[in-house]
């Protein structure tokens, strides 16, 4: 097997599409036995069980919830949204989607649904565990949904089985117009919000920060899907890592961390937990280096601060260990690659 940056046609061109999110003609209401509670992607909101660990790939409109990811056996959902493919029917993208997860497939149940959409539920192997897949897949015309839950047999009807996974598809909603956002101090009277990009724009700081601006917990969310071809140039499977990380800092410059990575793919699933706690240090007036104890000490350039209604945006670049280069301590536009996004929710 090898990798390979061409992704096959279930995985490519995942993107934001427009106004068809606003209303999914999907007939199936049922009362699910989990609790859901709305959980805001880049792109779209839509409902994940309650109290799971929720991680997003806003590249790839993807978004995964784990029941306890300490365990290798704990139930998972997951959700996609992609832009339609007219060569993929409904049919074929619950194999491609059922099969990338789930192996030796045992199907129980196979069939459309009056209104819209196909569901399947089979019986299969997530690596050494046995699980029960129930998935089902909707093409609105405009885009194609996959919503599915994975759960050992004997959880799988308990969870509300497909049921949840309905309830879940039934919940994808549109974004809510933004409010233009107030601007602070540090920001030019202007300046629009998107850069060329497409991203916020996150203006250079006006003063150095201090540690009581920084008092409040952050988080920062990641992910990247690796596809993998055969010799032949056919879907080989992949796999998916998602980050979820919060800063909590408080007003006298200290600072703990909560670690969150779940890989998901051809090898199962499997997490990382981590946590640390250590001070937070300011140099140079725009580097901030974290000092954690027992721990390597990152440090970010801090490139830019933006206050939002209901939240603040801090934007670094790093983690850098050692020196910095001289370019990027200078000039915003060098080293993007790794610059990344810190979100704090409104104080109370």
């Amino acid at each position: 097997m090898c990798s390979s940056g061409k992704e096959n046609n279930m995985m490519k061109h995942w993107q934001l599409f427009p106004v068809l999110l606003l209303f999914v003609p999907f007939q199936m209401a049922l009362a699910g036995s989990v609790l859901l509670e709305p959980f805001i992607t880049a792109n779209f909101t839509v409902s994940m069980p309650k109290s799971w660990t929720v991680a997003e790939d806003a590249t790839h409109g993807l978004v995964i919830a784990r029941q306890n990811p300490g365990r290798d056996d704990s139930a998972a959902v997951l959700f996609m949204v992609k832009t339609a493919d007219v060569n993929v029917s409904e049919n074929q993208l619950l194999d491609t989607i059922a099969n990338e997860l789930v192996k030796n497939l045992s199907v129980s149940r196979r069939e459309a649904i009056p209104g819209g959409g196909h569901l399947m539920v089979a019986d299969g192997n997530a690596g050494i565990v046995r699980v029960r897949l129930g998935v089902v897949a909707l093409d609105t015309g405009g885009a194609s949904l996959v919503s599915l839950l994975v759960a050992k047999p004997g959880d799988f009807d308990a969870l509300g089985g497909l049921e949840l996974v309905t309830n879940i598809l039934q919940s994808l909603k549109a974004p809510n117009a933004v409010p233009p956002p107030a601007i602070p101090p540090s920001q030019t009277p202007g300046r629009p919000a998107p850069n060329a990009s497409g991203r916020l724009d996150v203006p250079p700081l006006g003063r150095p920060l201090t540690f009581g601006d920084l008092a409040g917990e952050w988080s920062n969310d990641n992910s990247v899907i690796t596809n993998y071809v055969n010799y032949r140039g056919d879907s080989a499977g992949y796999e998916s890592v998602a980050i979820r990380e919060k800063w909590v800092f408080d007003a006298n410059g200290g600072v703990s961390d909560v670690f969150n990575g779940v890989v998901s793919g051809r090898s199962g699933t499997r997490q990382v937990n981590e946590r640390k706690a250590g001070v937070v240090i300011f140099s140079r007036g725009t580097v901030m280096t974290l000092a954690w104890r027992g721990a390597v000490q990152p440090s970010f350039v801090i490139r830019g601060w933006r206050e939002m209604p209901g939240f603040t945006v801090l934007l670094l670049n790093g983690p850098w260990y050692g020196n910095i280069p001289a370019d990027v301590l200078a000039d915003r536009s060098r080293g993007t690659n790794l610059n990344n996004y810190w979100v704090r929710k409104s104080r109370p």
